[in-house]
C-alpha cells in the first residue's frame, strides 16, 4: 500500500470510528438522562412519602386535657401529639392564643403540685433558622390543671426527652407502644 491508499484507508476508518463514537456518545447521553429522571422521580416519591408520614404522625394524640373550669372561667387546652405540644389559651369568649412547641425544642419539663391541682412548666428554646445566635430559653406555665393530668403530661414529655437524648427514634414507634412505654 502506498501512502495515498493508507490515507484513504485511515480516513474511512476514522469516519467509521467517529460515527460509531458519536452513536455511543448519544446513547450514553440518553441513558444518563433516563437515569437522572429516575433519580428525580425517586427523590420526589421519597419526599412525598415523608410528608405523608409527618402529616399522619402529627394527628396522633398522646394526651389532651383542659384546665379546671370553676377556677379558670375560660379553660385552656393542652395537647401532646407525636411531633409537638399545642397550648390553646383562652382569655375571653371567642378569643384564643395558640402556642405550638416542637418536641425537639423542649429542654426541660417540671411540675408544681398542690393537693388537687398542678402547674406544668415547660422550658424550651425556640428555633428560628434565620437567627445566628442562640435564643434565650422560654418558660411556659400551664396552671390550674388537674394534678394527675399535670403529672402524666410531665411523664410523657420527660420520656420523650430522655428517648431523644439517648438517640432513640420515637417517630418509628407506634403510638400505642409509645403511650405504653412513656406514660
Amino acid at each position: 500500500m502506498d501512502t495515498e491508499e493508507q490515507e484513504i484507508f485511515h480516513s474511512q476508518n476514522s469516519q467509521g470510528n467517529s460515527s460509531k463514537y458519536k452513536a455511543q456518545v448519544e446513547e450514553g447521553k440518553r441513558a444518563g438522562i433516563k437515569e437522572v429522571i429516575k433519580e428525580a422521580t425517586r427523590e420526589e416519591e421519597t419526599k412525598n412519602n415523608k410528608l405523608q408520614e409527618l402529616v399522619s404522625r402529627n394527628n396522633i394524640l398522646l394526651m389532651k386535657t383542659k384546665t379546671l373550669f370553676p377556677f379558670d372561667f375560660f379553660p385552656d387546652t393542652f395537647i401532646i401529639d407525636m411531633t409537638k405540644v399545642n397550648i390553646i389559651s383562652r382569655i375571653f369568649w371567642a378569643t384564643e392564643k395558640i402556642t405550638n412547641i416542637n418536641l425537639k425544642d423542649i429542654i426541660d419539663v417540671s411540675v408544681e403540685t398542690t393537693l388537687f391541682m398542678g402547674t406544668l412548666i415547660i422550658t424550651y428554646i425556640p428555633t428560628i433558622e434565620s437567627v445566628v445566635t442562640p435564643l434565650d430559653p422560654v418558660v411556659y406555665k400551664i396552671s390550674l390543671m388537674k394534678r394527675r393530668d399535670a403529672l402524666r403530661a410531665q411523664r410523657i414529655l420527660k420520656g420523650i426527652l430522655i428517648a431523644r437524648r439517648e438517640g432513640i427514634e420515637i417517630s418509628k414507634c407506634s403510638p400505642d407502644e409509645l403511650k405504653h412505654v412513656i406514660s
